[in-house]
């Protein structure tokens, strides 16, 4: 499914977003930042692996193909990339997951290809990211 495709893309992109805010972090919240957006990039990893293998098994090799995903890598980094702040990047990286983990539900679902696995693994993996964005809008709040 395209949709799983999309997402497992962005799972990565985001992946390196937080990855590259951490290596950025700076300023009065140097430290903050840092600690929080290594736990960010790095609770990301095996969500990526995860969902790579249940492709893998759901629908063969070519669900994961790289070529694929680094073209919508490119468009999801680049117009993150417009966000100057990195907190906020970061963010609306989140959102968009949400967004993503949302539309690949529906989809499989009404596809009648949500397997009981897959279920738990988008639930689970959106209320990850759920806490993503609280801690991040927590954040924000911090520079009122």
């Amino acid at each position: 499914m395209q949709c799983l495709k999309i997402l497992l893309a962005g799972l990565r992109s985001v992946g390196m977003v937080h990855q590259t805010n951490h290596w950025q972090a700076q300023g009065g919240h140097y430290y903050a930042d840092h600690l929080l957006m290594d736990r960010l990039y790095k609770s990301v990893g095996a969500e990526i692996d995860a969902l790579a293998e249940k492709m893998v098994d759901q629908f063969g090799n070519g669900s994961v193909d790289l070529a694929d995903q680094i073209e919508f890598m490119h468009k999801t980094v680049s117009g993150l990339a417009k966000i100057d702040n990195p907190i906020k990047r970061s963010q609306a990286a989140e959102v968009m997951l949400q967004k993503l983990f949302k539309i690949c539900y529906d989809k499989l679902k009404e596809a009648d290809k949500l397997t009981l696995g897959m279920d738990d693994f988008l639930m689970a993996s959106a209320s990850n990211h759920e806490t993503n964005t609280y801690l991040l809008g927590q954040r924000l709040k911090g520079d009122q």
